[in-house]
């Protein structure tokens, strides 16, 4: 079973829990859910950009303080450009934060599962996650596992979206999946 040396800091986010096991993982979010949000974060500025483009902006100062009609549709069209640009940015800088996030360590004890990196530090307790554990072995015994909480997003059109965990690139993944189960169905 992939038990590890944990630096002091770690050590100090178990204040004294037993720890069945622990894991370092290289990072936090898979590597093509990242990729498939940068990848909609261009399309959506590319599609600002155009639509940008697109818009019949007045050359000249003078033709603004003609008529009403104009500065309306200009404000508008600036509102509109604005906004979506602003969320483009935001979705843009999400893709590379989750790209450029490093891991951190997985710790399991007997109540709950700790997450502790070197800017964060929380625990799940066992009753939280559904039981729903997906385990994808490579060759050598290492491999990805994901849970499912119970927790998420009631989104409209799709429904209940669960949050998710991923253990990723860990070795040892079906000692590491058994151990989960167990204290999964145990709470």
């Amino acid at each position: 079973m992939a038990n590890i040396e944990l630096p002091p800091r770690i050590e100090n986010c178990l204040s004294g829990r037993q720890a069945l096991f622990a894991v370092k993982v290289p990072r936090t979010h898979p590597l093509w859910s990242s990729l498939l949000v940068l990848l909609f974060a261009i399309f959506w500025n590319l599609f600002v950009v155009l639509i940008v483009a697109s818009l019949d902006f007045p050359k000249d100062v003078i033709s603004l303080s003609i008529t009403n009609d104009i500065t309306s549709d200009l404000l508008f069209s600036v509102v509109f450009a604005v906004i979506f640009a602003i969320i483009g940015v935001l979705l843009l800088l999400y893709a590379i934060k989750s790209l450029l996030e490093q891991g951190g360590y997985y710790i399991a004890t007997p109540r709950e599962l700790v997450f502790c990196s070197a800017r964060r530090h929380h625990s799940i307790p066992w009753g939280q996650f559904t039981g729903e554990i997906r385990v994808s072995q490579k060759r050598g015994g290492d491999g990805d596992i994901e849970l499912t909480l119970k927790s998420g997003s009631d989104l409209r059109h799709v429904g209940f979206v669960p949050d998710k965990i991923y253990l990723l690139d860990i070795p040892d993944v079906a000692e590491i999946a058994k151990v989960l189960r167990a204290q999964i169905q145990s709470a």
